[in-house]
């Protein structure tokens, strides 16, 4: 999306979160990615520190971040001297908008005119960022042809509009340099979550990403994100609504939603959130805007990730409301690494989504040089 910056093999993410900051490294050799290096840092009160590969421990200041990155690199020994950077949805936007097919250099000015109808800023406040999606050749039949000068009409262009606040790039660039290194690269986290979960692999899948305090439901094709809404709410209020409906502290609440019993789905008595309930409701609106628009094709599956994604019985939830097979995203599955680490890997889950598809961004990048 937007670079900023030696071919080196060795490629940080950082996933700057609401309520966790996360980094993996890794490392591409012999045609497989390998697991080099992963941390994390806690900001939640009562939660464990966080800590990295190895299982060394990382105590958190809450509102020290740059402080807190410092340290956790430090303690990560990073090989890597260039970062991969996500900022959160919400602030950037993303859109597919569709042009007649005209030279590059028109459809770049024409490309800036059309954002004005769907960015609430001024161009001058943001990064703005295009890629074609798919061009259509239209051409008219053959009887009309020989009747006309012309060989065909205009073709039209599917194109993915991406802008960021230039103060939210800003901030993370020097975040970065503030610890000694170089932002390589910054991409909204719907795009990383969609490379780690999806990949390259055909078909159309729903990626419902319950944060801390939003949640992310995109929509991709082929691999592709084809459409992103936000919902502003997330983790901490379903975590507030348990802790309320159980009277129980919210310290207590959270350790709930790690348990293996299955409250959504039960016979003995169904938990209610609300929460879950408004989320559901934006990917049902997702999916058929989606199908409205392609008579052909069907969403495949939802994926599921984030922390709230642990929430037993959640998959089976999505899956009852939606209508469609749901799984819990893993995007540990395209990274090789030592199988000692599997119990600590499955308890991470897909909580490591963004920095995970922000490494593997680097990884293609190299692959391509």
């Amino acid at each position: 999306m937007f670079n900023f910056f030696k071919k080196q093999n060795y490629f940080l993410g950082v996933d700057f979160g609401t309520s966790a900051l996360k980094a993996v490294e890794l490392s591409f050799s012999k045609q497989r990615t390998h697991l080099v290096n992963y941390g994390w840092v806690d900001f939640n009160p009562g939660e464990k520190n966080g800590g990295i590969y190895k299982n060394s421990k990382l105590r958190v200041q809450d509102g020290r971040l740059q402080k807190c990155l410092k340290e956790l690199f430090e303690r990560m020994s990073l090989k890597s001297k260039q970062v991969y950077v996500s900022i959160a949805g919400f602030n950037g936007l993303v859109a597919l908008i569709e042009l007649p097919d005209m030279k590059e250099d028109d459809l770049n000015q024409a490309v800036k005119f059309e954002a004005h109808k769907y960015i609430p800023a001024s161009l001058d406040e943001v990064f703005l960022s295009w890629d074609i999606v798919s061009r259509e050749n239209i051409k008219r039949d053959r009887l009309i042809k020989k009747a006309s000068k012309d060989s065909g009409t205009p073709g039209k262009v599917k194109i993915l509009l991406v802008a960021a606040l230039k103060e939210e790039v800003i901030k993370y660039e020097k975040i970065i340099k503030g610890v000694g290194l170089e932002m390589k690269a910054l991409e909204l986290e719907i795009f990383s979550m969609a490379r780690s979960l999806v990949g390259n692999d055909l078909g159309s899948f729903v990626i419902i990403d319950i944060g801390a305090r939003n949640s992310n439901i995109i929509l991709t094709e082929k691999g592709v994100v084809k459409i992103n809404r936000s919902v502003d709410v997330g983790g901490n209020e379903i975590t507030k609504t348990i802790a309320e409906s159980m009277n129980i502290s919210r310290q207590r609440a959270e350790s709930f939603k790690k348990q293996k019993k299955d409250f959504l789905n039960s016979h003995e008595g169904t938990l209610l959130l609300p929460s879950l309930e408004l989320i559901a409701k934006e990917a049902q609106r997702v999916m058929k805007s989606y199908e409205s628009k392609n008579k052909k094709n069907r969403i495949d599956s939802v994926i599921l990730s984030g922390g709230t994604a642990k929430l037993a019985g959640i998959d089976a939830y999505f899956s009852r409301v939606l209508g469609v097979r749901t799984v819990v995203g893993n995007p540990w599955s395209r990274i090789d690494f030592d199988e000692s680490l599997n119990p600590r890997i499955k308890e991470m889950g897909s909580s490591f989504s963004v920095a995970i598809g922000l490494a593997l961004r680097g990884v293609e990048e190299y692959q391509r040089k």
